[in-house]
């Protein structure tokens, strides 16, 4: 176990959850593929698993009290680990036998290939399933669960955010990719559904449906669907975002950007380490931000880490408290996550300095002929070209720097 899951497991008080990832999981091969680490693939493996779970937990307990779990779209185990780690029984359901047999063997729980005949059921969930299913299919499927419910039933499931979908939706749009090489991509592929028309046709199966937008890591919607009209309350994943590194005249190094969560309030925001935690301060939420998050209860933040406070390889969570549940939103070690986010910002610098060099190319073909000094015009380029990336470039430096003292003075 790499310190930094044992960092989340010890804070989360997870000692009893099983961590065991099977390496043929979609899920983790897509972690992996994208962050291209195995130790940051399995922490964010986890911790969405996690968050997940938390959610589920929290809307079950909250709304039927309910303690048994019908899971369509279970896979290897994900959320189940930590939904049983909340003392609830699943029932996971899956058309992959190997996926099944890995969480009946390492999990226990009850497992069964869909379709399940299922009549009056409580509580089901199908997270990132019509996500990926032709729309036919996963209408087809929500039909049949939301006539299952029992009078005081609750079906939980998500919907990718239209946000990433580059076409313009009337009903639904299916692309065939998906992170899942194993299976067909004409049968599991991507699948994003227009907001209304979905809504319409869960009003037309009897069902009152809940819509929380990017409740899930930002990308995937939550919806709630009942029989009976009811107050439903849900908390939201937390989405945040870094948007400044630098570092202070006496050496500190400053954190910002914002957070945000679209229903509960945003109590906490903490940095965590095997050696201490600082809160971050918290202030109101920039109009900017809450027009492209679309959410009010935007917050900024500021994170200041002492000198010689921390190395490299340090493991860190950064932890936000909404209403009186935690959540893990990011994770790495101190290093590698600081690379990531500076490597980021110098790619925007870049794009940004590309942006005035494709202007300024346009302003001399222009003016060239009224007769404009075309190396006053170079001149005045190269300092902004230059200034973008190169002042990116030299708060790195001094991060750097600030880590590099830390690692000399604590030999």
């Amino acid at each position: 176990m790499s310190t930094l899951v044992e960092l989340f497991r010890n804070r989360f008080g997870l000692m009893n959850c099983i961590f065991t990832i099977p390496h043929q999981d979609p899920i983790y091969r897509f972690y992996l593929k994208e962050i291209g680490v195995k130790d940051l693939a399995a922490f964010e493996y986890l911790r969405s698993g996690y968050c997940i779970a938390k959610i589920l937990s929290y809307i079950a307990r909250s709304v039927c009290n309910e303690r048994k779990i019908i899971d369509y779209g279970s896979g290897f185990g994900r959320v189940t680990r930590f939904l049983i780690g909340e003392g609830f029984k699943v029932v996971a359901l899956d058309i992959k036998e190997e996926a099944l047999d890995f969480q009946k063997s390492t999990f226990g729980v009850t497992t069964a290939i869909p379709p399940l005949r299922m009549d009056r059921v409580s509580f089901v969930t199908a997270i990132s399933l019509f996500t990926h299913l032709p729309p036919e299919i996963a209408l087809n499927t929500i039909e049949k669960i939301v006539n299952s419910l029992a009078e005081n039933g609750v079906f939980v499931f998500s919907t990718n955010n239209v946000i990433s979908c580059q076409e313009k939706l009337s009903k639904y749009c299916f692309k065939p990719y998906s992170e899942d090489e194993s299976l067909s991509p004409n049968e599991y592929g991507t699948t994003w559904f227009e907001y209304g028309f979905l809504l319409d046709f869960i009003k037309s199966l009897g069902g009152n449906a809940h819509f929380i937008p990017r409740a899930l890591g930002g990308y995937q919607d939550l919806w709630v669907v009942s029989k009976e009209p009811r107050e439903i309350n849900i908390l939201p994943e937390p989405i945040y975002f870094v948007e400044k590194l630098q570092t202070n005249e006496e050496g500190n190094l400053i954190i910002d950007g914002w957070i945000t969560v679209g229903r509960g309030k945003i109590k906490n925001l903490i940095f965590v380490t095997q050696k201490f935690d600082v809160p971050f301060r918290l202030y109101e939420g920039r109009e900017d931000v809450i027009l492209f998050t679309g959410i009010e209860k935007s917050k900024m933040f500021r994170l200041l880490l002492p000198k010689n406070s921390l190395a490299l390889d340090d493991p860190f969570l950064i932890v936000a408290k909404v209403e009186n549940e935690m959540f893990p939103i990011v994770g790495g070690y101190v290093g590698s996550y600081l690379t990531y986010i500076l490597n980021l910002k110098l790619r925007e610098k870049s794009r940004e300095a590309e942006y005035y060099r494709s202007q300024y190319e346009k302003l001399v073909k222009e003016y060239e002929s009224l007769g404009w000094d075309k190396f006053c015009l170079e001149a005045r380029l190269s300092a902004v070209y230059n200034s973008k990336f190169f002042k990116a470039k030299s708060v790195w430096d001094k991060i750097k720097n600030f880590f590099t003292s830390n690692a000399k003075s604590s030999k």
